[in-house]
């Protein structure tokens, strides 16, 4: 795998920033606000918030129990399991933009780290790798 040249990386943190940079602000906040997954009612704000502000894909892609929604399944797992979570993500708060090829090397590892975890979940066949991108 050939990592993105610096300058392709601060392009499109550029651009990224000036369409979406509002809405991970918020997110951001409600993150530091309500930090880790110990609380269901905060897990399920923050990954409705994800899923629908990014198009992650979990309503297409988690099998919810009967009576019960995607995000909430998620929820209830990522709950259950906060402790692994909250482990991935925390090597994740150090960084800082702008991101070297370095910082891009951890968050592919924490990306896949989390991508395993969320494989647990029963899918229509697919992981919520999108999901766990964002």
């Amino acid at each position: 795998m050939q990592l993105p040249l610096q300058t392709q990386l601060d392009r499109a943190a550029a651009d990224f920033e000036r369409d979406w940079g509002g809405v991970d602000e918020l997110l951001y906040g409600l993150c530091h606000r309500c930090p880790g997954h110990g609380s269901r009612r905060q897990v399920t704000a923050k990954a409705a918030l994800i899923d629908r502000a990014y198009s992650a894909g979990l309503e297409r892609q988690v099998i919810p129990d009967p009576g019960e929604q995607a995000i909430t399944k998620i929820a209830a797992f990522l709950v259950c399991r906060g402790g692994e979570s909250d482990r991935i993500l925390e090597t994740l708060s150090p960084l800082r933009e702008p991101l070297g090829s370095g910082a891009m090397a951890e968050i592919v590892g924490a990306h896949g780290r989390l991508t395993e975890l969320l494989r647990q979940i029963p899918t229509r066949g697919t992981v919520p790798r999108s999901f766990a991108a964002k």
